[in-house]
């Protein structure tokens, strides 16, 4: 257990057992923010597709956090990992961008994905709350880095959330439909996330 932050929840690092409780979630919590309508057939494949992209990533270089009620039950979770630059990034699938070439660095530069952030907004605690200790785990290894650039395709509205706590973010394309919002890929430098890692540490 990495974390007992309040009495009714904890946080924990993802056992590889759990990987498709974990997908299910993320998937679900998804449609359930961002569609009036639910797709099972939809959902089954977005599910199966995500199970193998996290299948096909190293627990090396990957590190998924996990929020659980005491009952047990998901209630949050979020992914940060270290891309190899030969793993296929969702962003390299869903909008066919490579940050790689777009992004102006040097070779010795770390990029880290971070993906896979879902929220229940009914289990009875503030979304916003696990959404900063959450999104604090993700970047750690990112601030630690230092020459290392920060990931993610996110929501829109959940865009306006992360700017407003202060952590910078630079598009890499135009926004699309996916997991059922309009989502957009962006980028940020370890720089534009020390403000916020400063903050909530």
């Amino acid at each position: 257990m990495l974390n007992n932050i309040e009495s009714n929840y904890t946080i924990t690092r993802l056992q590889a057992s759990e990987l498709h409780e974990l997908i299910h979630f993320v998937v679900e919590q998804n449609y359930s923010h961002h569609s009036s309508k639910t797709n099972k057939g939809a959902i089954e494949e977005e599910t199966m597709s995500l199970i193998e992209e996290e299948q096909m990533i190293s627990s090396d270089i990957s590190l998924t956090y996990v929020a659980r009620s005491l009952s047990g039950q998901i209630i949050g979770c979020i992914r940060t990992c270290r891309w190899d630059r030969k793993v296929t990034l969702p962003m390299q699938k869903i909008f066919n961008i490579n940050p790689a070439e777009i992004i102006e660095s040097s070779d010795d530069v770390q990029f880290w994905h971070v993906g896979r952030f879902a929220v229940d907004s009914y289990c009875g605690i503030s979304p916003i709350i696990l959404f900063k200790q959450l999104m604090l785990f993700a970047i750690i290894p990112i601030v630690e880095a230092r020459d290392a650039i920060m990931l993610a395709e996110v929501d829109n509205h959940l865009m306006h959330i992360v700017n407003h706590l202060g952590i910078i973010t630079h598009p890499l394309g135009n926004p699309i439909e996916y997991l059922g919002s309009l989502t957009t890929p962006v980028y940020s430098w370890a720089s534009d996330l020390n403000d916020y890692y400063i903050k909530y540490k």
